[in-house]
This record gives C-alpha cells, sequence and structure tokens, in this order.
C-alpha cells in the first residue's frame, strides 16, 4: 500500500489588503451535483481528477454523494482519514465512510451518524476531530444537532458499524434549523451561518443568523450577517491586517418584504472577529456562484464549484493580490463541474497533480 505525505512549513503574504497566512493545504473535492464518486484534487495552480493525481485517489465505493460533508481527522495519529458522511441519493444516508491519506482503496464498512442527514455542514478542528452540525432529514426535517466525533475504531466499522466511532452531542444551534449553510472554525469557536430554513408561515426560506459556539464554555451567541444566504462561501482569513471571516456568493431568498427573491449573489464580505462589525468589501465574484466553497490553498485565496441557474461553473476564482478582487485563477476545476459537493482540505503534497 502507497502512502505519501509530505508537508512544508512556511509564512507568505498574499495581497495588500486580504494578507493570507500561508497555509499548507489542498482540497479534494467529492460528489455534489455532477460530481459523481470521483475525487478532484485542487491546488493552488492546477485541478486534477484524483485517477491522475500522485498517489492515486480510488473512487468511492459507495453512492449518497449528493449533500455529503467531508473533513479529515486525525484522532488515531498518523496521516488520518478522510472522511464522508451523510448525502442522499434515493435516502438520506447515516453513514460515515473513511479513507488513509496516502492509501489505495477506502476502509471497509462504515461508521455511523446519529441521524440520517444530507446538506450538512463539516469542520475539521485543531484537536484532530471534526464536527457536523444541521442538514435534512426526510423524517425529522430541518436538523439543528451539532456532533463532535470523539473516537473511532476503523478496523471494527466493518463488522460494527453501529459502535466503531462515538459522536459526542453539542449544544443543539439556537434560532433556526437549517441546512446548506457555512461553517468554519475560528479558534476555538464554531461559527454556522446563513442556510436555509422553514416554518408552517413562511414556507421555505434563508436566513442571516450567524451563531457561534465557544467550545470552551459550551454557549452560543448570535450576530447575523449581511443578507440571507445559503450554498455560500466561507473561510477564516485576515483582511488589511484584522483577522476575521471572509464570505462570497450563494443564493438568496429571504422572507421579509422587500428582501431578495430567487437571487444569486456575486457580493464580498469581511467579518472583524475583534470589533464584531462587517464590511462590504465591494470586489464581487467574476460570476454569482451558489454551492461553491472558498478554500485558503497554499496561500491562494480559491473560490471553486458552484453553478448559476443550473448551469454548472468550471472556472476557478482566485482573490488578486494586485488588483485587490476576485478574477480567473487560469484553470477549471477537474472534469465535471459540480456543487452541492463535500470538499476536505488536507496537508499539500499529500496528493500531486501530475
Amino acid at each position: 500500500m502507497l502512502r505519501l505525505v509530505l508537508s512544508v512549513g512556511v509564512l507568505v503574504s498574499v495581497g495588500s489588503s486580504l494578507n493570507l497566512p500561508r497555509d499548507e493545504s489542498i482540497a479534494i473535492v467529492w460528489g455534489g451535483d455532477g460530481g459523481g464518486v470521483e475525487g478532484k484534487v485542487v491546488i493552488a495552480g492546477k485541478s486534477c481528477k484524483g485517477s491522475e493525481s500522485f498517489p492515486r485517489i480510488p473512487p468511492a465505493s459507495f453512492s449518497a454523494q449528493n449533500g455529503w460533508a467531508g473533513g479529515h481527522h486525525t484522532l488515531n495519529g498518523g496521516p488520518g482519514d478522510m472522511i464522508l458522511c451523510g448525502g442522499k441519493d434515493l435516502v438520506q444516508s447515516d453513514d460515515c465512510h473513511m479513507i488513509e491519506l496516502g492509501a489505495d482503496k477506502w476502509r471497509a464498512g462504515s461508521c455511523k451518524l446519529p441521524t440520517s442527514m444530507t446538506h450538512a455542514s463539516m469542520v475539521s478542528t485543531s484537536d484532530g476531530s471534526v464536527i457536523i452540525s444541521g442538514g435534512y432529514s426526510d423524517q425529522i426535517g430541518w436538523l439543528d444537532g451539532v456532533y463532535k466525533l470523539e473516537s473511532i475504531t476503523p478496523e471494527d466499522c466493518k463488522d460494527h458499524p453501529e459502535s466503531c466511532c462515538h459522536w459526542k452531542v453539542l449544544p443543539s444551534m439556537p434560532g433556526k434549523p437549517v441546512y446548506s449553510h457555512c461553517s468554519v472554525m475560528y479558534d476555538n469557536n464554531l461559527v454556522i451561518m446563513g442556510g436555509n430554513a422553514f416554518d408552517l408561515e413562511t414556507g421555505l426560506y434563508d436566513v442571516d443568523e450567524m451563531k457561534i459556539l465557544n467550545m470552551d464554555t459550551m454557549e452560543w451567541t448570535m450576530s447575523t450577517i449581511p443578507s440571507p444566504r445559503q450554498r455560500f462561501g466561507c473561510v477564516k482569513t485576515e483582511f488589511n491586517g484584522k483577522s476575521g471571516i471572509l464570505i462570497s456568493g450563494g443564493f438568496c431568498h429571504g422572507y421579509a418584504e422587500g428582501s431578495c427573491d430567487q437571487q444569486r449573489l456575486d457580493d464580498t464580505h469581511f467579518y472583524d472577529w475583534e470589533n464584531k462589525s462587517w464590511e462590504d468589501l465591494g470586489r464581487p465574484m467574476s460570476q454569482a456562484r451558489d454551492g461553491h466553497v472558498i478554500k485558503n490553498i497554499q496561500g491562494s485565496l480559491l473560490a471553486f464549484g458552484g453553478d448559476n441557474k443550473g448551469m454548472q461553473i468550471n472556472g476557478v476564482e482566485r482573490w488578486s493580490r494586485l488588483d485587490e478582487r476576485w478574477m480567473y485563477a487560469g484553470f477549471d476545476l477537474a472534469g465535471f463541474g459540480t456543487n452541492n459537493f463535500a470538499v476536505v482540505t488536507i496537508p499539500e503534497f499529500t496528493y500531486i497533480c501530475q
């Protein structure tokens, strides 16, 4: 079994306004609408199919790829595993499947989630775990649960999927239960933003809620994002020497009079964590898109995936340090376009596009 896991520690500054600490990460894209079961590698200047990377990434041997949530855990040491959870083919799934970084096949069996779900959001944590939040289930509806993976014994998952992993139940999210939201870890805080919600009076609508769980005190605080939205990108970064969270794009269908109605977004906003305030950067994306992600990849801030009114967007956008705006990064996402996919960030050079 071939494994190649390397890491390089460097710090670079990108952009006179948007300053990106070097993130020693690449991204692996899984599933989504049109994405299939083959992984795609995204590095700072290129994307390739998993079948064309070195080492090769085997395709997933399971379905439910529409609405997967993905992360990277190192609970058992070593390079750790990519983990894909939930999703839907005909029905929502409660399975989590794993592959060790650099391995040539997926681990046998699966680990069970506390409930079936699709369009949940997953983040990797600094202590080597993952947290999954929200989502949707036909049996329950919109979900407000938040769970952290406490332990897993992959060798037991083939015969004992119900007991091979343990999920710690965290305090349920306040406000509306949501799916297709965006979440990010900011230091030791879980930040959940936006998403789609439902109530009997209003029906389906998107929210502008910003929910912050302090992982030390296990207490939630509430704020808002600039406008209701779902299926948008979010990332921890820096702007003008301030640390915070950047969001861009998405889909907006609000509930209040005068709010957005079936609108694709291209705006970009920055949340100053210390001052707890939002700033409109006035730098729209090159093309409005939703169902995408934004990641700091090897020091470049990249937006990729998503669609616009049902048309997949293949082009990758990069925040230009010279022009201080979004622009075409010079390459497309490998293979067919996809939206509503899982993305896992892992150490750079784990996989190389040849």
